[in-house]
């Protein structure tokens, strides 16, 4: 088994149309898609910055300088998740950084799924709300009762408990 390092880089990017919506959607945010090549995301963004070390390149974060608490998994097979890690960056139905656990089960209703979280336990959750063919999904971290965190993107990273490690 290949061990994989994580390295986080911050996105020396030119700020996108400020009309562009940057909604975090099960495939993706704004116009980032996962399973875009490195090359789409560069073109999209701006530059980005890949590690030299052969073995952290197999997974890497790019930080969004332009958006707080945004950023991006790639791995070897382009972009594999999107991370927000802080307020004010919404999904499509509404959820954020912040909000109420009981917030999310009413905007994602049965469709939700949970499970307790695997370091904090009750009443810390998992939250995942997956696309209809499950290769896509949102997952909520909660703690005390509110969203701390949450990822979408694509099977089997949305699942990864410590990001690339």
């Amino acid at each position: 088994m290949r061990c994989v390092a994580a390295i986080t880089l911050v996105l020396v990017a030119p700020l996108l149309s400020a009309s562009s919506e940057w909604k975090v959607r099960v495939d993706g945010v704004g116009p980032l898609k996962i399973g875009m090549s490195a090359a789409e995301l560069q073109s999209a963004l701006g530059q980005i910055v890949a590690p030299v070390d052969e073995e952290e390149s197999d997974c890497f974060y790019v930080v969004d300088a332009n958006r707080k608490g945004l950023s991006y998994m790639i791995t070897l097979r382009g972009l594999a998740r999107v991370d927000v890690d802080g307020p004010g960056i919404e999904t499509v139905r509404g959820a954020a950084v912040g909000v109420s656990v009981e917030r999310i089960r009413l905007l994602y209703g049965t469709a939700l799924e949970e499970q307790p979280h695997f370091y904090g336990g009750a009443p810390n959750l998992y939250l995942t709300y997956w696309s209809r063919d499950r290769r896509y999904a949102v997952r909520f971290e909660t703690a005390d009762g509110k969203v701390a965190r949450y990822y979408a993107g694509g099977t089997p990273e949305v699942e990864f408990v410590e990001g690339c490690l």
